[in-house]
């Protein structure tokens, strides 16, 4: 759900929910087994933004979602920054579902973890947090067709 504040600037609203269905929007566009490339000359963290368009598993959800790149960008000014914690910056609202949610997503990928399993992890953490059953199901049942039916 995208909203207007007082100012005029768009905010992005991601629950829980959203966040976790963002992800695996993600996983289906690019692949379950997908692991993250670091680039050269980059950070040792991943990049929102690469070549001008989303790069990492949460950039590309809070694109999807409605965040533009150039407030993506942003982000990668500063390695120390991350969108979780910085979600005024990109013009976007969590909860703090979303928070964790997003959080156990972009761990798993920093650590070098395939997409799926990253995904998975955010599922787990969903559960653990009681986001909607039907919706974490929905989640894990899609990764595993997305995984050719092993979870």
């Amino acid at each position: 759900m995208r909203t207007t504040d007082h100012t005029g600037t768009t905010v992005v609203h991601i629950d829980g929910e959203r966040a976790l269905r963002l992800l695996l929007d993600v996983v289906t566009e690019h692949g379950a087994e997908h692991v993250y490339i670091y680039h050269p000359g980059g950070h040792l963290s991943c990049r929102y933004v690469w070549d001008g368009c989303p790069d990492c598993l949460v950039g590309r959800a809070l694109h999807l979602a409605g965040v533009p790149v150039h407030a993506l960008q942003q982000l990668d000014a500063d390695p120390d920054t991350c969108a979780i914690g910085q979600a005024d910056v990109v013009g976007a609202e969590f909860t703090g579902e979303a928070r964790w949610i997003l959080s156990a997503a972009q761990g798993r990928q920093d650590s070098g973890d395939r997409w799926g399993d990253a995904v998975g992890k955010a599922a787990a953490t969903a559960e653990q947090l009681g986001v909607d059953p039907s919706v974490v199901d929905d989640v894990r049942r899609g990764l595993d067709a997305l995984r050719g039916g092993r979870s």
